[in-house]
């Protein structure tokens, strides 16, 4: 069944139907209870100023599948699975605005995209970890908007989006900790009881992490943050005259010298016993990446795969050097634990265990950088 009526809201004209019932394909179905909002005159924004309202009072999930292609899944037997994310198209012709814009929208499909199978399921830990990718990546491009203009909403999304990497990040800790050291050290020595008891004490920390995040304050918060970035988005921040002067190229050149060039500084002064220099090196890497990803597209893709593949490399194994240095500190913090008093042979037992892979990624980064050093950029004649 349908319903509808028109709201005049802060003056945009705006009409809400509410659709109950459920989608029917073949033999399978699914319930529904939408409530759709289209904008019949008026600012873009005021659409979602009035969802923001609307979620004040009443929960619910941003859809974005239509209900035929809900039809659709349903008689494919299509199944959810974890979203990567996708540089969308961009022309070298483009404004920054316009190429901002395009970026944003991306990467808050990104996180959309995984955001149900974060929230619910056992098999969360793939789709967390995408929707942190697409928030690191939305940091980047927040920080290339901040450049151009203050924005006092801008600032605010941004310091949002920087406390939820934080939080998914806790989680995805105690994920990577329990699948890449706990569990494969229990399955080479099964019937440990120490090691049995520190998976089970891992296990509690990160079912609690997820409880936070499962819970319906953090699940509207989630909402929350996507509507007002699109009140942001329809907003008078992209009417300004200087984000329609640069052009898309020369931006993406500029930005992609500067950073290579930071790499290239702290690469050369690197020493890989300082934890504070590996870690500024791997977050470089990570905005070097990104950005490279988002502009590929202005430039020679085919000549730009040699230089991502090589950073990627680097990447990776910076990613497992970090991995070893929060399972060190998550151990730590287990050690201190009750229940795992009568098991500190356990721990040692890990540390060790870490400590042996540690030695093998640092010599695995220094052929890595050396690779990428050989590699050729691909924005520069």
């Amino acid at each position: 069944s349908r319903s509808s009526r028109m709201l005049d809201w802060r003056g945009a004209q705006i009409e809400l139907c509410m659709d109950r019932g459920e989608v029917r394909a073949g033999q399978h179905c699914t319930p529904i209870c939408e409530l759709e909002l289209e904008l019949k005159s008026g600012e873009p924004g005021l659409l979602f100023d009035l969802a923001l309202a609307i979620l004040e009072i009443v929960p619910f999930e941003l859809e974005a599948v239509s209900k035929a292609e809900q039809g659709y899944r349903l008689l494919s037997g299509y199944s959810d699975s974890p979203l990567k994310g996708v540089a969308p198209e961009i022309a070298g012709t483009d404004t920054l605005a316009d190429v901002l814009q395009t970026l944003i929208w991306s990467c808050l499909s990104h996180l959309q995209g995984n955001l149900r199978g974060a929230m619910g399921g056992n098999d969360a830990a793939e789709y967390l970890h995408q929707m942190r990718v697409a928030l690191r990546r939305l940091r980047v491009v927040l920080r290339m908007a901040e450049k151009f203009r203050a924005d006092e909403r801008l600032t605010a999304l941004n310091k949002d989006v920087a406390a939820l990497c934080v939080a998914l990040g806790r989680i995805r800790e105690w994920d990577v900790f329990i699948a890449q050291t706990v569990r494969p050290m229990c399955g080479r020595m099964a019937g440990h009881a120490g090691l049995q008891a520190l998976l089970a004490a891992g296990e509690r920390q990160r079912a609690s992490c997820y409880a936070g995040l499962r819970g319906e304050a953090q699940a509207r918060e989630f909402q929350r943050l996507l509507l007002r970035f699109a009140i942001w988005m329809n907003g008078s921040y992209w009417r300004h005259q200087g984000l329609a002067e640069p052009r898309a190229r020369d931006f993406a050149t500029r930005r992609l010298h500067g950073l290579a060039k930071r790499f290239a500084r702290l690469e050369r002064h690197l020493n890989t016993a300082d934890a504070g220099r590996l870690h500024a090196l791997r977050i470089l890497a990570k905005k070097l990446r990104y950005s490279a990803e988002f502009f590929a597209a202005l430039y020679d893709r085919k000549k730009a795969q040699p230089f991502f593949a090589a950073l990627s490399e680097v990447q990776e194994v910076l990613g497992q050097i970090n991995d070893v240095a929060v399972a060190h500190r998550l151990l730590d913090d287990l050690a201190s634990a009750p229940d795992l008093s009568a098991h500190q042979e356990a721990i040692a037992l890990a540390k060790g265990w870490i400590a042996h892979d540690l030695s093998r990624l640092l010599a695995a980064l220094r052929e890595a950088i050396q690779y990428f050093d050989r590699q050729p950029v691909f924005w520069e004649n």
